[in-house]
């Protein structure tokens, strides 16, 4: 029932719902949740991004990195046939019925021999702690810059970190990319890298790596990087390559570490439910990672506060009084309108026979209100000097019609309630746009 429930979420969560055919034209990974700040062609690149200096070229790379968890192992329980999995590579794990057919092809190859120091990567393919296992763990190629899995990149390893698996799982996480700049980490790169071609032109003979407008680079995580050999920790350092910013590409073991919790459950599954949960807890560890990215308004705040410090004095400055400067009047306006929001549900709740202690203290915050909006009123007349105009239309046609404002009614005249009714700095109204965004943000993630 649960994997059904997850099958049936990931579908919907993807609109499949509103595709003519429904699941029947799902594609292979469209149900994954991609990293929204890797380089996507058309969706967040400029669009002359092709014509991009040599020297530029770097900033539309996408980085990628491999690595195994040995956690992650399955018993050798169930069938495919009794187990399926109902996701069949619709978002993070590959297809199985074609994976298991590479796997099968090259079932009988050799590993070649390193000429740098052992890695258990390959020194754990021919290990006796495999007896029962139907996969001795998980490999998968993610973005490292941002932690996040990669779609069509997870699979399960039968004989430890071999390179047809991780060749099979790199080819199908890339092959769709449309980029022309790659930089790749891997804890044996040095090693795998060296034949590469060779094994990538026996999957697909058009390949990017064939492309010689495509730079492709390689390196070894930070970490990992001390126990390989000195020739090896100056050639697929980080710390030596340019336009890599400081990159240490040991994302995918911070990955390792949310994920391994539930390796106890998943070993003892079948293979579908293996492949279905995991895929599941991948989908949430990325959804997660993307509402993290949104902006706070605390962090907002924090960040204009930085830039008008930085523009003091300069003839970039447009602050008009020395304690309040636009972004902090903006910020204390917004303060101000959720203080309104708040006592209006107060003043709601009065009725005609409502205790006189309920009315005195919504009288004396009304009164401290009225003070705060006063007292920030005075700024806001410096920066925006029309707003006198629009308050005062405001009284008059509330007296026109024997109103009484009330300090949770009174019109604040931010940049967003202003719009074309009065002249302003239009700086004031992309601070607000600032704010307002990071408080959208606030206000999903209050909702979920």
């Amino acid at each position: 029932m649960i994997r059904e429930w997850r099958y049936l979420k990931m579908l919907k969560r993807s609109a499949r719902g509103h595709e003519k055919d429904g699941i029947l034209t799902t594609k292979p990974g469209s149900c994954a949740v991609q990293c929204p700040a890797c380089p996507h062609p058309d969706m967040n690149m400029p669009d002359n991004w092709r014509d991009a200096p040599e020297d530029k070229r770097w900033l539309h790379a996408l980085f990628i990195g491999i690595d195994a968890n040995f956690c992650l192992k399955r018993k050798d329980v169930s069938s495919d046939t009794v187990n399926p999995d109902l996701g069949n590579g619709f978002a993070y794990f590959v297809q199985e019925k074609q994976y298991k057919q590479h796997l099968e092809r090259h079932k009988d190859e050799v590993e070649p021999k390193s000429n740098c120091s052992r890695h258990n990567a390959i020194n754990l393919a021919n290990s006796k702690l495999n007896h029962g296992l139907a996969a001795t763990g998980v490999g998968t190629i993610e973005c490292v810059r941002h932690d996040m899995k990669r779609p069509c990149s997870v699979g399960d390893l039968q004989f430890g970190e071999l390179y047809c698996d991780m060749d099979y799982l790199f080819y199908h996480s890339v092959s769709k990319t449309d980029l022309n700049c790659y930089v790749i980490a891997y804890d044996v790169a040095c090693q795998w890298s060296i034949y590469l071609k060779k094994r990538m032109f026996e999957l697909d003979h058009d390949f990017l790596m064939f492309d010689d407008r495509i730079h492709i680079r390689f390196f070894v995580p930070k970490f990992h990087l001390t126990a390989h050999v000195a020739a090896c920790q100056t050639e697929f350092s980080f710390n030596y390559g340019l336009g890599v910013g400081r990159t240490d590409d040991e994302a995918p073991e911070r990955g390792w570490a949310e994920i391994n919790p539930i390796a106890s459950n998943t070993k003892e599954m079948g293979p579908g439910s293996h492949w279905d949960a995991l895929d599941s807890h991948f989908g949430d560890y990325n959804w997660r990672k993307v509402i993290g990215m949104a902006p706070t308004q605390a962090a907002v705040r924090h960040r204009l506060a930085e830039a008008e410090s930085n523009n003091a004095g300069t003839i970039k400055d447009s602050s008009l009084d020395k304690s309040v400067s636009p972004s902090v009047l903006i910020a204390c306006g917004m303060d101000i309108e959720a203080e309104q929001r708040a006592l209006k549900v107060e003043a709601s709740k009065i009725w005609t026979h409502s205790q006189d202690r309920q009315r005195t203290k919504l009288q004396l915050q009304c009164n401290a209100l009225q003070r705060k909006i006063t007292a920030w009123s005075k700024i806001h007349q410096l920066y925006i000097p029309n707003v006198v105009t629009l308050s005062h239309a405001e009284e008059q046609a509330a007296a026109a019609q024997n109103m009484t404002l009330k300090p949770y009614t009174l019109s604040l005249w931010l940049p967003s309630h202003i719009g074309v009714k009065a002249v302003f700095d239009l700086h004031l109204a992309t601070l607000e746009w600032q704010l307002r965004v990071a408080q959208a943000h606030e206000a999903l993630d209050a909702l979920r």
